[in-house]
């Protein structure tokens, strides 16, 4: 339970801890007035939010286990227990593919909703929190570094002194190693098209005016993992049904899903959080992917050469 205390306030303190940032001068202009909100939801608007949600939330139940059992093909050496430096982690990489295909279909689902119906009601790149000079892209990247930089040193003297991390259950984040750390740096380049486009959905079109703050915040976490529960819903209630569980030969990749689906609900909370600070989509989707990537991998198995 302690230990459960220490993930919650590692996490949340990323929050006030990037507004403390934000008073250095020289990082200031990574943050800008938060775009006003979309107009009150008509008819059509409706039909158009509750359809792309409905629609999102079934492509990532059925995508799920026919892209985990892709990995075969994909990443066949990891798959098969053979040591490799190309995305080595067998059991992440059904995630990667699943957050890949389902990042690029939201994006898709987003900016084709734009055109057939948001930018005639004035939405655009600027009410979103997308436009960025590159100036300040730069110091986002910074202060991206300096949240999860002090995210994992505080993480390190925590395990230094009580050799104890951050978890709960299955849920964990450890201290980084060289070797985690550059088996990272690859699968948070892909993981990150998924994250981004969680952080363009939750605060380009479901930021909508006249929504209590928690209704914003219920509607953005359920949209991103509705998917993904109803998953174990069909398998456990298959099992208590029948004695067997609907997944027999592909139960391990449900079983991810039990350290996946608490951060797919926390996910957008934290993008949405952030972009109320710095008033852009981009800092939470650079922090969240890489503490998402690292706690995924630290949870998991890879398969890297060793020196001998």
């Amino acid at each position: 339970m302690f230990n459960l205390i220490s993930l919650v306030g590692g996490l949340v303190m990323l929050l006030p801890l990037s507004r403390l940032f934000l008073r250095i001068p020289a990082l200031s202009s990574a943050a800008q007035p938060v775009p006003a909100p979309q107009g009150r939801q008509t008819g059509v608007g409706k039909l158009i939010f509750w359809g792309t949600l409905v629609v999102s939330a079934a492509v990532a139940c059925l995508t799920f286990i026919p892209l985990s059992n892709a990995t075969k093909f994909v990443f066949p050496d990891a798959t098969n227990s053979v040591n490799t430096w190309f995305f080595p982690a067998r059991m992440v990489n059904g995630v990667l593919l699943w957050s890949l295909v389902n990042g690029l279909f939201g994006l898709a689902l987003f900016f084709g909703t734009h055109w057939l119906y948001g930018r005639r009601r004035g939405a655009s790149s600027r009410t979103w929190g997308l436009r960025i000079g590159a100036k300040d892209f730069g110091k986002t990247l910074l202060l991206a570094l300096l949240l999860v930089t002090s995210f994992y040193v505080l993480l390190s003297v925590i395990y230094g002194l009580f050799h104890s991390d951050y978890r709960f259950l299955v849920v964990a984040a450890r201290p980084i190693s060289a070797r985690w750390f550059w088996v990272g740096l690859m699968y948070i380049v892909l993981l990150f098209v998924f994250f981004f486009s969680n952080s363009l959905r939750v605060n380009g079109s479901m930021r909508i005016a006249g929504h209590k703050k928690w209704v914003g915040y219920l509607i953005a976490a359920l949209a991103n993992s509705v998917g993904l529960a109803a998953i174990f819903v069909i398998q456990y209630v298959t099992f208590f049904s029948t004695g067997t569980v609907f997944w027999t030969d592909d139960w391990l990749y449900v079983n991810m899903l039990q350290s996946v689906l608490p951060m797919m609900v926390i996910l957008p909370l934290f993008n949405r959080a952030f972009f109320t600070i710095t008033g852009r989509v981009w800092l939470g989707p650079i922090v969240t992917v890489t503490l998402f990537a690292m706690m995924a991998l630290g949870g998991s198995v890879i398969y890297v050469p060793l020196p001998h």
